[in-house]
């Protein structure tokens, strides 16, 4: 197993000479993840992102059957102690406790637990057109199956095989697997982009670019401690401006030896992104989100 530093600079290694795609309006492949699905998800020990537990309105977005993408596993916490697996739900970050590296802490009061990995990532909208041709069928053990009628809204979140992994989206935010037909029973569409949802993802692809700073911070640290040649440590300044999310790439005395990294970041960005009319162009210092 890598030690942290390491890690990191192996991270770095592939963030910066990994040849990536060059187009950043759209994915140039797609997106896969890891999923948790879990009947009692409430049942676990959680903390917020914080490193606390979480509180009851947080608790309120664990519903049965809901998906916890996994985006890190077996992490020590800052009590250098704590184990846990790093989660997102609704855009944002919790960690599920764990009593050893295979086993979440109180997972035995959860019920059905299952892990999806490399799954085809959605996060889109779509609307049911014709009714009474798709149901939703609730994973096991309720395996309960519910007709959707015209009109329904679904939140599609991953795709595993030719079963599409929802959210009902009304009143009981039902999780379950759809078979949806290619199209024609189904239309997608994006929500227009205000001033308070604009905000919103602010708030959401913000951690995204701490996250990268993060790495970026450890890893030249480490190379500065072990090299006579001193270099900056670059960092991404992130603000909203008006209509648009603006990115800076700042302290980086050549722009060209992190594009390549860049289409992996924009990756990211853009999985906050969909159901939206948000797209991404580049700028000279880095990239925009309008």
């Amino acid at each position: 197993m890598l030690s942290g530093p390491v890690k990191n600079i192996c991270l770095l290694i592939i963030l910066v000479l990994w040849p990536g795609p060059a187009v950043f309006s759209a994915p140039a492949h797609r997106i896969t993840g890891q999923f948790l699905v879990i009947e009692n998800p409430a049942a676990l020990k959680i903390y917020n992102k914080y490193e606390q537990r979480i509180s009851a309105q947080e608790l309120s977005l664990f519903k049965p059957y809901c998906a916890l993408r996994l985006t890190g596993i077996n992490l020590t916490l800052s009590d250098n102690f704590t184990l846990a697996d790093r989660i997102e739900l609704n855009g944002e970050t919790f960690y599920l406790l764990k009593t050893n590296r295979k086993m979440l802490d109180t997972s035995q009061h959860a019920g059905y637990l299952k892990e999806f990995n490399g799954v085809v990532i959605i996060e889109d909208t779509v609307e049911i057109r014709s009714g009474n041709s798709i149901h939703l069928q609730i994973p096991a053990p309720a395996a309960g199956k519910i007709s959707l009628p015209a009109g329904s809204s679904l939140r599609r979140i991953f795709t595993s095989g030719r079963l599409t992994y929802v959210q009902l989206l009304d009143q009981t935010g039902q999780f379950g697997w759809c078979n949806l037909p290619a199209r024609g029973a189904w239309r997608k569409f994006r929500q227009p982009v205000t001033a308070a949802n604009l905000h919103d993802i602010f708030g959401r692809i913000q951690p995204v670019f701490e996250r990268y700073n993060s790495l970026y911070h450890q890893s030249f640290q480490y190379f500065n401690s072990r090299s006579a040649v001193q270099k900056t440590i670059p960092y991404w300044q992130v603000e909203l401006k008006g209509q648009l999310i603006s990115a800076e790439l700042r302290q980086v005395s050549d722009l060209q030896f992190f594009q390549n990294s860049m289409p992996y970041l924009v990756n990211e960005i853009q999985q906050q992104l969909y159901n939206t009319s948000l797209q991404i162009t580049r700028t000279d210092g880095g990239i925009e989100i309008k």
